[in-house]
């Protein structure tokens, strides 16, 4: 039959963790050990600075940054006599002074004065030193030990900002000096309690002031050996008095009897004075003094100890071992209390129902739920910035959207904070939370439980179902979207992974095959040239043989020159579809006639708006067409086509490519002119061409242009341009006239 754990295995359990926490922390036994300490008594007794004895809730320190005074100024005629004495903050006059004079030369001289002959200088700086110098000084020694102690109270605060879980600042009182038998020097206060340091940005003003439970004396004998410490029963009467004087006024008057009592306690030649003891040296026999302070030091264990000893006094009144705690009872019979009668089946049950998590979540969140629901304890392990807290957060909120109640302790106040502030709002004002003993805890606490009963007090059952099933019938249709999301989602990247076949080199995926095209867009950039923008359907279906033409003549290695190889054509790096272009070529057909339909429409519209017009108007209007006419007669539209379009594009408000154009046109005029002397004949090849032939092509060109035609593009030119002598010789004069 297996042994079951009863309560005073418990409690031992419970003794050998106080012990072993005792024997972990080092203890401390001389103040000047101490991260910081400061003795009341070199307090300055000045109005910024304000201390007195503890009373309940009163404030022990109040300190105000203290003024410090500017030197004052010293006049021009002083400046050059005064001596300064950074050391001793004193000023002197020098015996004498040597001052620069310019010459009527424009040279330099310096010229010896003595103080002897000045006697004005010595009564100035005699006046100075009264109404300035003096006070000044007097001053500035006034505010140094109250910006000293200014200075401290800002570092401990900075301290306690950053290090709030592992310092604490405590007023102690009863200072023990002792020489113990074992001759270990002990110089440590008896009694302390835990004040709180405010600082009040806006006045710049520091205050010390019990915590918001009052003053709260320990009684602390840590640094005593075993053998030194009180007894069972002198402890006991120690703590009954130390009990008496917590919840009573705390005067001093009563402190002074409590140390009495202790240090006469300790030892039989245990003494009790009204001095300071800090700087003398210890006796072989205790010696107990006031010695007020307040101390900066590492975070002490009593807290666990405490704890301990209030399991260990609970423990010992049990009777029946299943009212000891579960996850306790588990360190001696874990498998009694364990999930003998949990199948595996219904661990899946819980694992597959619905959680309640406000914050994004993954499995292992659901895993830790449902080992929750059938075992007395789970163990969740981490590094940092792994989503712990996350965690907690989540599980917290399903356990209360379920009916549970839960507690959450930390080792910091920090941490809890931390929580809290990931918790929905929703939830943060009923979470009772003690964050710790000063005033701002437990306001937060009040405010907590003044929202919790609020809330009670104007509960509504029947509303309160209601919402809750509108919630359910949201949640359900928010999970059908979810799983919809999710399907298109799927069906997206599983076309994004399928492969095309487009022949090459458009194979792969939609992207690879997108990115090909635009890797490739400079080469097929030709294809928006606007001379291919303005075809009819007869030149559409001749441009789509000659790009037949030219890929097939493009896939063929011929034997041509090396004029011809460099001929200025866009380059088709792969196989053309032609279907494709033909493709295209239909529909810019199909948006041009689009846009003579728009065209059409627009003359529609003009002629509704002239019928509008009143007689006069429609006069006023035919008067100014007709002008305009007459002078479209006078430009030669006839010889001069562009002119028109010219015309038409000021009225439209693209002049200024025209006004461009014509300035680079008066440019190139000017060369020509201012080079046309210069140039010769003889510097023109023209092959195997006459000069006659020559001059034929160039009045063919001269009516070409003068026709408003240009020279086509790449598959349309005019029959002056077709022949490949024309191209040979176009090339050779451009290469010619490079040269020039």
């Amino acid at each position: 039959m297996t042994k079951t754990a009863t309560p005073k295995d418990a409690a031992h359990l419970i003794k050998y963790i106080k012990g072993l926490t005792q024997l972990t922390q080092k203890p401390i036994y001389n103040f000047s050990n101490y991260d910081e300490i400061l003795w009341t008594d070199t307090f300055p007794n000045e109005t910024e600075c304000d201390f007195s004895l503890p009373q309940v809730n009163d404030n022990l320190l109040i300190v105000k940054k203290p003024y410090i005074p500017s030197q004052p100024e010293i006049s021009e005629s002083l400046k050059n006599w005064v001596l300064f004495n950074d050391l001793k903050d004193g000023i002197s006059l020098k015996t004498k002074i040597e001052v620069a004079v310019l010459t009527e030369n424009n040279e330099t001289e310096y010229v010896e004065y003595l103080l002897s002959d000045a006697p004005r200088i010595q009564s100035e700086f005699e006046l100075f030193l009264e109404k300035k110098w003096n006070p000044y000084i007097a001053e500035k020694k006034r505010v140094k030990p109250l910006q000293d102690l200014y200075d401290k109270l800002f570092s401990i605060h900075q301290t306690l900002l950053s290090r709030s879980e592992s310092v604490q600042f405590v007023f102690a009182i009863g200072l023990l000096s002792w020489n113990t038998p074992n001759d270990r020097d002990v110089k440590r206060h008896l009694l302390t309690t835990e004040v709180e340091l405010k600082f009040e940005r806006e006045k710049a003003l520091f205050t010390i002031s019990s915590s918001s439970t009052g003053l709260q004396f320990l009684f602390e004998e840590d640094m005593l050996e075993v053998e030194h410490r009180l007894n069972s029963m002198d402890l006991q009467s120690v703590s009954e008095m130390l009990e008496s004087l917590n919840e009573e006024d705390t005067d001093i008057a009563s402190v002074t009897s409590l140390l009495k009592a202790i240090v006469s306690s300790l030892d039989s030649r245990g003494v009790y004075i009204d001095e300071i003891m800090r700087n003398k040296k210890s006796l072989p026999n205790p010696i107990v003094s006031l010695s007020p302070s307040f101390i900066l030091r590492e975070r002490p264990q009593k807290s666990i100890e405490k704890a301990c000893d209030q399991a260990i006094e609970q423990l010992e009144q049990l009777s029946d071992e299943d009212l000891i705690p579960g996850s306790l009872f588990n360190m001696f019979s874990p498998e009694q209390r364990n999930a003998e009668n949990i199948s595996d089946e219904s661990e899946k049950e819980s694992y597959d129902r619905e959680f309640y998590f406000p914050l994004p979540s993954n499995d292992e969140q659901s895993r830790i739920v449902a080992a929750i629901t059938h075992k007395d304890s789970v163990l969740v392990q981490g590094p940092p910035g792994t989503g712990k807290t996350h965690t907690i957060a989540n599980l917290t909120s399903h356990l209360l959207a379920t009916g549970q109640r839960v507690l959450i302790t930390s080792q910091t106040a920090k941490a809890l904070s931390v929580l809290k502030e990931k918790l929905p709002a929703e939830l943060q004002n009923l979470c009772v939370s003690l964050l710790g003993g000063d005033s701002s805890s437990l306001k937060d606490l009040e405010t907590v439980v003044s929202t919790i009963s609020m809330r009670k007090e104007f509960y509504e059952a029947t509303k309160t179902i209601s919402n809750i099933a509108q919630k359910e019938v949201a949640l359900k249709a928010l999970k059908e979207d979810l799983n919809r999301i999710k399907s298109e989602l799927f069906a997206v990247r599983e076309k994004e992974t399928y492969r095309h076949d487009l022949g090459t080199p458009y194979m792969g995926t939609a992207q690879q095959i997108a990115n090909t095209v635009s890797n490739e867009k400079d080469s097929n950039s030709w294809y928006l040239n606007e001379n291919i923008l303005n075809l009819t359907e007869e030149d559409i279906q001749e441009e789509k043989s000659a790009v037949a033409n030219y890929i097939q003549l493009h896939q063929t290695d011929l034997d041509v020159s090396e004029n011809y190889k460099n001929f200025a054509s866009p380059s088709l790096d792969h196989f053309f579809d032609l279907e494709q272009v033909v493709q295209f070529i239909e529909q810019e057909a199909l948006l041009l006639e689009q846009y003579r339909q728009i065209l059409h429409l627009e003359d529609i519209t003009v002629q509704q708006y002239l019928n509008r017009l009143s007689e006069v108007d429609y006069q006023k209007l035919k008067s100014l067409f007709d002008s305009y006419q007459e002078i479209e007669s006078k430009l030669f539209f006839v010889n001069y086509p562009f002119l028109k379009k010219a015309v038409l594009d000021v009225f439209q408000n693209r002049g200024h490519y025209w006004a461009s154009a014509t300035e680079q046109f008066q440019q190139n005029i000017k060369i020509m002119e201012e080079t046309i002397d210069s140039f010769e004949l003889s510097s023109v090849d023209t092959g195997n061409v006459p000069f006659k032939t020559v001059q034929h092509i160039n009045n063919q060109l001269i009516d070409l242009f003068e026709n408003g035609k240009g020279l086509g593009n790449l598959f349309f030119k005019p029959k002056v341009l077709k022949s490949t002598r024309m191209n040979t010789l176009k090339l050779n004069m451009m290469v010619n006239l490079l040269k020039i």
